[in-house]
């Protein structure tokens, strides 16, 4: 690959909101946002959210539905991140946006990845 070229990109969002968010979400609506303006560049963009999401790029297989009662759910962001990286084999880089993400992806192989997770914070 050269400078220039088009990449393969993998886009990891979180398991609680679809992308593009219906109303909250101002991660899914940066990772909808990323994903379109990729695609338009001419990248090759894989999305791995919630199987209702509406996103117009390719969607990583077997997802489950958004839940945003499951948010801390470590066990539910678990088996979403297992499910993304799986289907994330043959891109160049990665982009994580999940809070758990930075911890699981070193199991994933040699594929890079970039993370910017979400910062939440008690009411």
């Amino acid at each position: 690959m050269g400078p220039g070229d088009p990449m393969r990109i993998g886009l990891i969002s979180g398991p609680g909101f679809p992308v593009p968010p219906p109303a909250y979400g101002g991660t899914e609506r940066v990772v909808d946002t990323l994903a379109r303006g990729l695609t338009d560049a001419g990248h090759e963009v894989l999305l791995a959210a919630p199987s209702d999401s509406s996103c117009p790029v390719p969607r990583a297989p077997a997802m489950h539905p958004s839940d945003p009662t499951q948010l801390d759910s470590i066990p539910r962001e678990l088996r979403h991140l297992v499910q993304a990286y799986k289907a994330m084999s043959g891109m160049d880089i990665i982009h994580d946006h999940t809070l758990l993400g930075p911890l699981y992806s070193h199991r994933h192989g040699k594929i890079p990845a970039s993370h910017h997770h979400p910062r939440r914070t008690d009411p």
